[in-house]
């Protein structure tokens, strides 16, 4: 839906004389008219008078339709019997839409507004986390230079130039793309979009220029009014936050569920832009899993080499017009990767120095705070999460020791005293289902996010990524992996595996080809050892080169009985399931005998125990009267819902006959 303010000029030289109950009389009349010709658009377009003075007329019109506002603003007013000339229409957004109502109501000339607000979609009480916001269109130089000069990736720069390509035929606005924005930098990537619905707007892709922002996902909205308000517009979804394994993905998921059916239902009509942080991978993957049939444009941020970075930091200096020194650029390895974030925020930083010393001696001899210093905390909402995960005490420890000691190394540096990066690879030992992958992944974001890793991705790897078929495969498909993992995590998990029933020395092959990388590229990733206990203590005292390299073993005890309960009691509400107090009693019980067991797989028990519980309530549910279960029942598991456990017996085959 579009809304207009519209202003014409009217001479009426007789006006200022009538009394105040005659304009009253007239204002009921036309608008009596007023409701007579929208009542013959039915719902396409409406038309309101605000106000009439002596050399003007003010009023408003919401139109949900591709038209000529002007012409049909000038049908409006001949249907009054109104003459007037030099009509002007501007789109406004919806506050400025009901205030102008609000006037019409005030002046007797809307028969009733609350009427207008419900067929014309008008909200009265617009939610406080959305915003709207009018594109100010310019011209393709304009948009071409913001471009540039926020240096938009090439990805940006090529769909910047497919929209100013004109279509084979004349045709009203459709919209053959959506978009998808992956990108840390959150103020640049704002300013890129707004540049790139500017571009769309001056080439008729959209014709509003109004754009509702949704700046946080609220599960309990389904958006289906913001996609009637947003028709002929634009509407973009900010995501702040990623989805992924092992996280309380839950409200993304409801929010996908509760708004994919509306972006592909209004495809042609609403443009839909969705940007998130660009390791957000696990969101992209539900996405386009959604979005049948439909086809985005990815724009993501570019990873450029260290020479390049260093004339971007150039750049932003000359930008600035102050003369860059050697300071500026003397922490970019050329040998390195960056992204555009990390190279500007070491422009901030020097240039806040610069700022202090250059600009304004006069403060240079105020200290800043001290960077890296040791008592800083380790940060990141991973970070956060690790710490709210259940058990794994000194899994935790040791993983903020490790930060906290590559924070330490850094202080050194910054304090004139030279130092080597120190080796951050680590052996995480455990039995199956102590989340030993989960907490990789969180690792390998909480070291990008405390500055040990580039990128902070995670690549995963068992014995079959990595030895081999024949002679001399081993050590290329190693070095891949490891050029696949830099900037990030390597995870080889059971890697005893590597050296088990080896032939022909591909075992061996490997594992020196594997010390040979993780020295070669210690400064470029984390390699992350996985596997049980005993083996993997068997495997490293086998291999004193490999062992001399891992800086770090994080041990991963077996859950207790009370850790397994509340494991189970937060699975159960991710799936918005609820426990009564007898099937926690129940579970209790199985986890205290079940321990015992060798098999034992925590966490991958637990989950196994919920999903026989939910199959066990949908038994009892079916064999129950429709009318008997409400929502608490299907949200509710119970005590008879708890399967009791039985440990698997061994088989034990014999030859010949039992008598």
């Amino acid at each position: 839906m579009l809304y207009y303010m519209i202003n014409a000029a009217y001479k009426d030289e007789t006006w200022g004389e009538k009394e105040t109950n005659e304009k009253k009389e007239i204002y009921i009349d036309l608008a009596a008219e007023s409701a007579v010709f929208n009542g013959k658009a039915v719902s396409e377009y409406c038309f309101l008078l605000r106000q009439i003075e002596p050399d003007k007329i003010t009023a408003c019109a919401a139109v949900d339709r591709f038209t000529d506002v002007e012409a049909e603003a000038q049908k409006f007013f001949e249907h009054l019997g109104l003459q007037v000339s030099d009509i002007e229409c501007k789109e406004v957004n919806s506050h400025s839409m009901i205030m102008m109502v609000r006037q019409s109501d005030n002046n007797k000339l809307c028969e009733d507004k609350y009427e207008i607000y419900e067929k014309y979609d008008i909200e009265d009480d617009y939610h406080f986390w959305k915003s709207e916001k009018m594109i100010v269109p310019s011209d393709k130089g304009r948009v071409e230079h913001v471009a540039k000069y926020n240096r938009a990736p090439k990805s940006y720069m090529e769909e910047i130039e497919r929209i100013y390509q004109q279509p084979n035929i004349e045709r009203r606005p459709a919209h053959p793309v959506h978009y998808i924005f992956g990108s840390d930098n959150v103020i640049t990537t704002k300013k890129l979009v707004d540049n790139l619905l500017d571009a769309l707007y001056q080439n008729k892709r959209i014709f509003s220029k109004k754009t509702v922002v949704v700046t946080r996902t609220d599960v309990d909205d389904d958006f289906s009014d913001e996609y009637r308000r947003c028709k002929g517009g634009a509407i973009v979804f900010y995501i702040n936050e990623e989805v992924q394994e092992g996280s309380n993905a839950s409200p993304y998921n409801r929010f996908l569920e509760n708004t994919v059916p509306y972006i592909k239902k209004n495809r042609n009509d609403v443009l839909t832009i969705i940007v998130f942080p660009r390791e957000c991978k696990r969101l992209k993957e539900l996405l386009y899993n959604e979005m049948a049939h439909m086809s985005f444009v990815e724009i993501a941020d570019e990873l450029m080499d260290g020479k390049e970075a260093k004339n971007v930091l150039t750049d932003m200096a000359k930008e600035k017009n102050i003369q860059p020194d050697e300071k500026l650029t003397a922490i970019i390895d050329e040998s390195s990767k960056y992204y555009l974030n990390e190279v500007t925020t070491v422009f901030e930083e020097w240039y806040s120095n610069i700022s202090k010393t250059v600009i304004f001696p006069q403060y240079s001899s105020v200290e800043a705070i001290e960077k890296g210093d040791s008592k800083e905390k380790v940060k990141g909402d991973s970070y956060k999460e690790l710490q709210s995960m259940i058990g794994l005490g000194e899994a935790k420890k040791v993983i903020t020791g490790a930060v906290n000691y590559y924070k330490v190394q850094k202080l050194y540096q910054d304090k004139g005293m030279p130092q080597d990066r120190p080796s951050m690879h680590m052996c995480f030992t455990g039995n199956p289902g102590t989340a030993k992958t989960t907490v990789a992944r969180l690792v390998a974001d909480i070291m990008k996010q405390n500055g040990v890793l580039s990128s902070g991705h995670l690549v995963e790897v068992g014995r079959s990524d990595l030895v081999g078929k024949y002679v001399g495969w081993t050590a290329p498909t190693i070095q891949k992996k490891f050029k696949e993992a830099k900037g990030g995590v390597l995870f080889i998990d059971e890697a005893y595996s590597l050296v088990e029933d080896s032939e022909a020395g591909y075992g061996d092959e490997a594992i020196n080809t594997i010390v040979q990388e993780m020295e070669n590229n210690r400064d470029q990733l984390i390699v992350i050892f996985a596997g049980y206990p005993d083996e993997m203590k068997k495997f490293l005292e086998k291999n004193p080169g490999l062992k001399s390299r891992i800086a770090f073993h994080v041990p991963f005890e077996d859950y207790s009985t009370e850790e397994l309960v509340d494991i189970t009691r937060f699975m159960a509400s991710k799936k918005e399931m609820e426990l009564t107090d007898g099937a926690i009693a129940k579970l209790q019980s199985v986890y205290e005998e079940a321990i015992e067991n060798d098999d034992f797989g925590n966490g991958r028990f637990v989950r196994n125990m919920l999903e026989k519980a939910r199959m066990s309530q949908a038994e009892r549910l079916a064999s129950m009267d429709y009318e008997q279960i409400g929502k608490k029942e299907l949200k509710t598991i119970i005590e008879d819902d708890i399967e009791s456990w039985v440990p698997e017996k061994k088989v034990v085959r014999t030859i010949g006959f039992i008598a």
